[in-house]
């Protein structure tokens, strides 16, 4: 009788330890369930609210243009505004984009003329390749330009602009991006074969049309 009471008791005993384990798993379970869920819905709370709204709100730089190049046809709110992209030492190899109608047209389809480290004291001095680009700090060269006579046959020779003057950036910035020095008029390459002018008017930079060469 002692022994089957004993017997009884252990049964018991294991049962509600049994049964203590699985509330606690099923517990712990249901906490992580919902600390999950809760990380997941957050996370989609915010990637479709606060984060659609931080990214949709950083698009949009201080002058207007978006911080990431535009996709073509894409909506855009400030008529005839005009942004470029890239960091190509050759203003018509930079990317650009106009806004008309309510949409980005392209204005500009870049170029794969990647410059190169100038030699030292190009200027004049004999190269390869015409149409080359280099850079050189400030520096910026072209071998050989075209201009509104043409293109000269070989020997080329690097042909400099001067560099810009004091308080302009060393390399042209982008149309439409942030200045800080209205008025400041900037100009970059070379006469009659591959320039332009940038001038921080109301806090951005604005490009001046391209004159045809004579």
């Amino acid at each position: 009788m002692f022994y089957h009471r004993n017997f009884l008791l252990g049964v018991a005993l294991v049962l509600s330890a049994c049964g203590d384990g699985g509330s606690s798993s099923t517990g712990g379970g249901g906490s992580g369930g919902q600390t999950n869920t809760g990380g997941m819905s957050t996370g989609g709370t915010g990637g479709t609210g606060t984060g659609g709204g931080t990214t949709t709100s950083s698009t949009a730089g201080p002058t207007g243009c978006p911080l990431d190049e535009p996709a073509a046809t894409g909506a855009c709110t400030v008529e005839a505004l005009r942004c470029t992209y890239g960091d190509n030492a050759a203003p018509r190899c930079r990317r650009g984009y106009v806004c008309q109608g309510g949409s980005w047209q392209v204005d500009g389809l870049g170029c794969d003329m990647e410059p190169s480290a100038c030699p030292d004291s190009p200027g004049g001095t004999e190269c390869a390749s015409q149409q080359a680009l280099c850079v050189s700090g400030a520096l910026f060269c072209i071998c050989g330009p075209c201009g509104g006579a043409g293109c000269p046959d070989a020997p080329w020779f690097w042909s400099c602009g001067a560099p810009p003057d004091t308080g302009c950036p060393d390399i042209l910035p982008n149309d439409g991006t942030a200045c800080d020095s209205a008025g400041l008029s900037c100009h970059y390459g070379i006469f009659c074969a591959e320039e332009a002018t940038a001038k921080c008017v109301n806090g951005a930079w604005k490009w001046d049309p391209m004159l045809a060469c004579p």
